[in-house]
């Protein structure tokens, strides 16, 4: 699709501040959230990027998702939503 070194312009600013900022950043929040919370949900929050990616491209770039990519988001997004309400409630009927 295009040529091993196609950045050209802006471009190259925002792949600098994606390689020096950005990436770390995510990883090391990535390795500390197991430490805060447990595994499973560091695993599904980390669905969660890929579901609000296409939404993320489709307000920067004007890049529009399709119908499949919207509803798997969706699906993700709402199974993480349920799990949160049912800890959140669990968590509240054990405490006095």
């Amino acid at each position: 699709m295009g040529s091993p070194v196609a950045l050209s312009g802006d471009s190259w600013w925002y792949m600098l501040l994606l390689c020096l900022f950005v990436s770390p950043i995510a990883f090391c929040l990535i390795t500390i959230g197991p430490m805060r919370i447990p595994a499973a949900e560091v695993g599904m929050l980390m669905l969660l990027e890929t579901a609000v990616g296409p939404l993320w491209v489709w307000l920067v770039l004007n890049d529009i998702p399709s119908a499949t990519a919207v509803q798997g988001g969706s699906l993700v997004v709402g199974t993480l939503l349920l799990h949160s309400l049912y800890q959140w409630r669990n968590g509240q009927k054990s405490t006095p």
